[in-house]
């Protein structure tokens, strides 16, 4: 098997493997609070304002969630630094995936795609596409630093409604003596160094 074959398969295993990941973290369980990330926003390249489609828009909408990035804005390296920033120390780019093709003749040699849409419909028949997976790399926009400020801007959310206290689970809480801390998140976690339980907002809690 040739490199090009080699590479372009290591691509789709890794879109595959990536989609798996996806699909098994998101039927371990239903989340019981509201999501307050992303802003609502479908991800996008930030210069370009062009939304990414197909997988990659489930791959970065995704990743924004599992990263708790308030927003869904990506940007390639070349991006980040025609702005003036930089990407931040020790942080990992997404890889994100396209298709290209290859035009060529019957006997094997390469037309210019150029080329190519000058072609009549008779020329064009006698010309093979040969599709081939390609990728890039890209940060969400948290991951950056020294941009412009309004880069980083989240726009105001909707007011949370009202939270019904439920007074027996409230008791039942109170009555373990845990050190509970409720923040504006996505999270829920025990953190042993403080001995706390980290929760999202009671707003955030779905009736």
């Amino acid at each position: 098997m040739s490199n090009k074959k080699s590479n372009s398969r290591n691509l789709y295993d890794e879109v595959t493997n990536a989609i798996i990941d996806l699909l098994n973290d998101s039927l371990k369980y239903e989340q019981p609070w509201l999501v307050l990330d992303s802003n609502g926003e479908l991800a996008h390249n930030l210069v370009s304002k062009k939304r990414y489609n197909g997988v990659n828009q489930i791959l970065l909408s995704y990743r924004a969630f599992k990263k708790n990035y308030q927003l869904n804005s990506w940007l390639t390296f070349n991006n980040v630094v025609s702005l003036g920033g930089n990407v931040r120390k020790g942080e990992k780019s997404t890889m994100i995936y396209f298709y290209k093709f290859l035009y060529m003749t019957e006997s094997g040699k390469k037309v210019h795609p150029d080329l190519y849409e000058k072609m009549n419909d008779k020329q064009k028949s006698t010309i093979k596409k040969v599709p081939y997976l390609k990728y890039y790399n890209v940060f969400n926009v948290f991951q950056t630093e020294n941009l412009a400020p309004s880069f980083y801007e989240v726009k105001t959310k909707e007011p949370m409604p009202i939270f019904e206290r439920d007074n027996a689970a409230e008791a039942l809480i109170n009555s373990t003596d845990a050190k509970i801390i409720y923040i504006p998140g996505n999270d829920a976690f025990y953190r042993p160094s403080t001995d706390e339980i980290q929760l999202p907002l009671r707003e955030q809690f779905i009736g």
